[in-house]
């Protein structure tokens, strides 16, 4: 077997596992196959940004509590949004759909947020890759400005 072929048998299975991680990502890209967006978007920080967004290492604190030591760490569900009093987890739904913090952007966004957007897997495969790298490029760009506000820093 090729050595290509190995990996891409490998990675099929890692794929298909159950891993939580793994499982999140399953439903926006349910085959092996090149996602639309790869060749849709040519500009390499939106690519980033949707991949990033995609494979769940954004910054959110779903994300950054998982880099925590062990010993601090805090249940995913409990990675609480910081931007709101919901006591939702700051995670890819909340932070696209629920969160108060970022409704002005919503708003001007509505032709990708509703309707049959109204869960992750749809919001990122059912729509131009490009208004969706805007969305998002939009709403952390609010967030890293929250951030600042909250920290006294500049990010």
């Amino acid at each position: 077997m090729k050595k290509t072929g190995k990996l891409q048998t490998v990675y099929v299975c890692y794929h298909q596992s159950s891993l939580s991680s793994v499982a999140r990502y399953q439903p926006l890209q349910p085959e092996y196959v090149l996602a639309p967006y790869l060749s849709a978007v040519k500009g390499f920080k939106s690519r980033k940004l949707i991949s990033r967004f995609r494979c769940g290492c954004h910054g959110l604190h779903v994300d950054t509590g998982r880099l925590l030591p062990l010993a601090q760490q805090v249940p995913r569900e409990q990675r609480h949004c910081v931007f709101c009093t919901s006591g939702s987890a700051e995670d890819e739904h909340h932070f696209v759909f629920d969160c108060p913090a970022y409704c002005a952007i919503r708003n001007r966004f509505t032709n990708i947020l509703w309707g049959p957007a109204s869960t992750l897997s749809s919001f990122c495969t059912l729509y131009d890759p490009k208004v969706i790298a805007r969305f998002l490029r939009e709403c952390f760009e609010h967030r890293n400005t929250l951030m600042a506000a909250q920290t006294g820093h500049n990010l």
